[in-house]
C-alpha cells in the first residue's frame, strides 16, 4: 500500500497547525511536519537563498518520512498559497505516494477573531493572512469551511476526505 501525504494548507491563523496535531492522535502511527519548523529563524528573512533552503529541508524531511516504515501517513501543514510550490514539493519526493491536498478556509471575519486570540501577531501578519484567503478557494484543494467547526470537526472532515479518495 503506499503511503498517504496529507498536505494541509491555509492562511496564517486558520489552525492548520493545531488541526494537524490532532489528526496525529487519530491516525497513528504518523509523522507530522510543520513547515514553519523549517523557517524558524531570528531575524525572520526572507531571501532567495532561505526560500530555497526552507523548500530542500522540507523535501529531505517529507522524503525521510516517506522512506521510513514506521507509519503509512505524514501530515504537511504550511502556508501554502500558490499551487507552484506544493507541485515544486511534490515533484521531489522520491516514494511512491498518494497525495491529499486539504485547504482550510473560512470568512475574513473569523480569521481576523483567530489571529486577535494569538500573542504576537504583527500587524504585517494579520494583513498578508488576510490578503492570502482568497487565494486557497481557487487551488485545486479539498475544501473545508472552518468558520463554524471545532477542530475535532475539522478533523472528522479531513478523515471523511481520507476515506472517499
Amino acid at each position: 500500500m503506499a503511503k498517504t501525504l496529507i498536505i494541509l494548507n491555509g492562511p496564517m491563523g486558520i489552525g492548520k497547525t493545531t488541526v494537524c496535531n490532532c489528526l496525529k492522535k487519530r491516525l497513528q502511527p504518523c509523522f507530522f511536519l510543520d513547515g514553519d519548523w523549517c523557517w524558524d529563524m531570528s531575524p525572520f528573512t526572507v531571501s532567495q537563498e532561505n526560500k530555497e533552503m526552507v523548500l530542500d529541508n522540507i523535501v529531505y524531511l517529507l522524503n525521510s518520512f516517506l522512506k521510513n516504515d514506521f507509519s503509512k501517513t505524514v501530515l504537511f501543514c504550511w502556508v501554502l498559497p500558490d499551487e507552484k510550490i506544493i507541485d515544486e514539493i511534490t515533484g521531489r519526493l522520491k516514494e511512491k505516494v498518494r497525495v491529499i491536498k486539504i485547504s482550510l478556509i473560512c470568512s475574513a471575519g473569523v480569521l481576523e477573531n483567530r489571529l486577535k486570540t494569538r500573542q504576537n501577531v504583527c500587524r504585517e501578519t494579520f494583513e498578508k493572512s488576510l490578503s492570502y484567503l482568497p487565494k486557497y478557494r481557487h487551488m485545486d484543494t479539498f475544501k473545508i469551511q472552518t468558520d463554524d467547526l471545532t477542530v475535532e470537526q475539522t478533523a472528522d472532515e479531513i478523515q471523511k476526505i481520507l476515506m472517499n479518495t
